[in-house]
């Protein structure tokens, strides 16, 4: 009888009927209360429901029962990590292998903790051994193409989706993530069917709702297709407020922040702030307040505790710009700890380690980030660059600290309202810059980093080796491809019509498939001139330095301009056109070119943005007086120590000023 009824309940449980299965567990147990198989699968079922303590309770009985039977020690190590007890989970898992090494299961669930680790190899390895036990094991199939996508190797990943999808047609994880990856290659349409499907398979799933949402072009066709887009995005948003929506983990079910909104050259504050609102509504956990924010710090009490906090401090543009604050605060009055996600590590990152007062590896799963974060009981947080990564942008809905701040390593308002302040510059900034925050604007008077000048490469070649033509004037346009705005496409189509001996020289950047999908728009906006757009594969930084002391004139893009690489070329005294925008992304080679008064590099408008840079590339000698005046003024831009100070003051202030209205 028991026998039976448990084959039965199983046909059920597999079905997804589980109220049925657990009736029918519940009548085996009546019978007899150690049974293990129905412990085992009774607890697996309310997993599945949520209940995470009763199944903890259940599984771990069955194990008690049988602890040689592997599928009941993995299936402990998956309760392990629902409840948020990774390291227990992981060890778990191993102890299964030892009891059968050729349990797949095991492997697999191995592999997501090396994931979570960023043990890619590591992870890749324990997918693939799974998968040589058990070929048709589509969760490992997919799961290895996760691997694929965490280093942006988006080809290999979605081959893996679409094996994994062969195999097992409801892999729902599967199609989502063919969906994300689709999109990361900027194949919208494809990217936004596959979500559709999703859909269609579970209707109710709050996350694929938000991701159908929030999926946005790499590419927009045109300015008025951004606008569109943006006002679906809207009532979207509205829909999205009015509905049961039910998130559990979303760094897993969600996309996190909505990336390319910030390179619209639109004021994202109200459609940011809605989205935060989609997420407290939706994710409930976000409400997270560390012990030490419900009581005031008494004001004046010293050093106070600063942590700064992301996912990039290691070789990375972030890092480019915020290293060497870390080293730079003066710490009369402050200490800094270094706040760093599991993940790579490098020279860079060690640097950065050895000039914090400590350092705290954080987890990647956010409840156990809001703990390791709250023990710390900082009274200052930092986040150097939310909107890059879903991580900080979750972690920030959190209360870790009485003060928290946003900065300009992603130069855009969070629209999150635990965080307080976003720390800018008088530079920066135009005079209706408040109008642009969720946050409470903070205009110190230098850009709150701390760069330190490239070393200059070797000139002496000239142009010998770089593959462009040596007669042309170039005019280098060194960004990332994202950045570039449909209304950019016509400033270079002006160019090219005014200047035929000149070429337009860009970089394919990071996804393969960038290159083309832009391409395909040049050849719309601006057919007659798109064949003297010239692509160059990413250059070794040598050469890539090489490339800008050659170059006639530098352009920064409009809307979103240059950060890193406007310091790059300024620091070789590159002639860098720029046309400022309305915020402060658009501003920064501007602010950078009115602290060394160099204003023949900044235009007033479009027309005189296209004038300018025609008349620098096409005179030699206004380009050498340019160039010899950047040289000599530029060195004020590198290593400069007065925005570690400006910050350590504003930082202590701010606690005071917490502190007095607490008390």
């Amino acid at each position: 009888m028991i026998f039976a009824c448990l084959q039965e309940a199983l046909r059920h449980h597999q079905a997804g009927r589980l109220d049925q299965a657990e009736g029918l567990y519940r009548r085996v147990l009546s019978v007899d209360p150690l049974q293990p198989d129905a412990l085992h699968l009774f607890g697996m079922a309310a997993l599945a429901r949520g209940r995470f303590d009763e199944a903890h309770r259940l599984v771990t009985q069955s194990v008690e029962l049988k602890p040689a039977e592997a599928i009941f020690v993995s299936d402990l190590g998956v309760v392990l990590e629902s409840l948020g007890r990774f390291r227990e989970a992981e060890s778990t898992y191993r102890r299964a292998l030892e009891l059968n090494p050729l349990h797949a299961e095991s492997l697999n669930n191995l592999g997501n903790m090396h994931r979570a680790a960023w043990r890619p190899t590591d992870a890749a390895n324990a997918y693939r051994a799974a998968l040589a036990i058990k070929p048709d094991f589509a969760m490992a199939r997919g799961n290895l193409g996760n691997t694929f996508a965490d280093q942006q190797k988006f080809d290999e990943a979605i081959a893996c989706y679409r094996e994994a999808l062969a195999l097992d047609g409801r892999f729902l994880d599967a199609r989502k993530n063919l969906a994300i990856a689709l999109a990361d290659q900027g194949h919208y349409k494809q990217a936004e069917d596959e979500l559709q499907r999703v859909r269609e398979q579970s209707p109710l799933d709050s996350g694929v709702k938000i991701r159908q949402a929030l999926l946005l072009p790499v590419f927009p066709e045109s300015a008025d297709a951004i606008d569109q887009r943006r006002q679906r995005l809207d009532g979207d948003l509205d829909r999205l407020l009015e509905d049961d929506l039910r998130v559990r983990d979303p760094l897993a079910e969600t996309p996190g922040p909505a990336f390319y909104l910030t390179y619209h050259g639109r004021n994202d504050v109200a459609v940011q702030r809605k989205i935060a609102s989609v997420y407290r509504h939706a994710v409930p956990s976000l409400e997270f307040t560390a012990p030490h924010c419900r009581a005031a710090r008494v004001s004046g009490q010293s050093p106070i505790r600063v942590g700064l906090i992301s996912r990039f401090f290691y070789r990375h543009s972030v890092a480019d710009h915020f290293a060497g604050l870390i080293r730079a605060f003066p710490r009369e009055q402050a200490r800094y700890t270094v706040l760093r996600v599991t993940g790579p590590e490098d020279d860079v990152s060690s640097a950065i380690d050895g000039a914090a007062d400590k350092v705290v590896r954080i987890s990647t799963r956010l409840g156990e980030a809001r703990e390791q974060v709250a023990a710390e009981e900082l009274d200052v947080l930092l986040y150097t660059d939310i909107g890059m990564d879903p991580w900080t942008y979750f972690l920030a809905f959190s209360r870790l600290a009485p003060v928290q701040c946003a900065t300009v390593g992603q130069p855009g308002t969070t629209g999150i309202s635990t965080v307080d302040y976003f720390l800018s510059s008088d530079r920066l900034e135009p005079s209706d810059g408040q109008s642009h925050y969720s946050e409470q604007l903070v205009r110190l008077s230098d850009i709150p980093h701390y760069f330190e000048r490239p070393t200059a490469p070797d000139e002496s070649s000239g142009r010998t080796g770089i593959p462009l033509p040596a007669e042309a004037r170039w005019y280098v346009c060194q960004q990332t491809l994202f950045k570039i705005h449909p209304e950019f496409d016509l400033l270079m189509g002006q160019i090219l019509r005014r200047d035929p001996l000149g070429i337009v020289v860009l970089f394919e950047g990071q996804v393969p498939t960038w290159k083309a999908l832009l391409l395909n728009r040049l050849q719309r906006s601006i057919p007659d001139v798109v064949d003297r757009i010239v692509f160059l594969p990413r250059l070794a930084r040598p050469d890539y330095l090489r490339l800008l002391t050659q170059a006639d004139v530098v352009l920064d893009t409009i809307h979103y301009g240059a950060g890193t690489t406007a310091m790059h070329a300024l620091a070789l005294a590159s002639p860098l056109v720029t046309l400022p925008g309305k915020f402060n992304r658009g501003r920064v080679a501007y602010a950078l070119l009115q602290k060394l008064g160099i204003s023949e590099l900044i235009a007033t408008s479009p027309i005189d943005y296209v004038e300018r840079a025609i008349r620098i590339a096409q005179d030699p000698s206004l380009r050498k007086s340019l160039c010899t005046k950047i040289l000599e003024r530029c060195g004020v831009l590198f290593s400069n120590p007065a925005p570690a100070a400006q910050l350590e003051a504003f930082f202590v202030e701010a606690v005071r000023g917490h502190s007095a209205c607490q008390a």
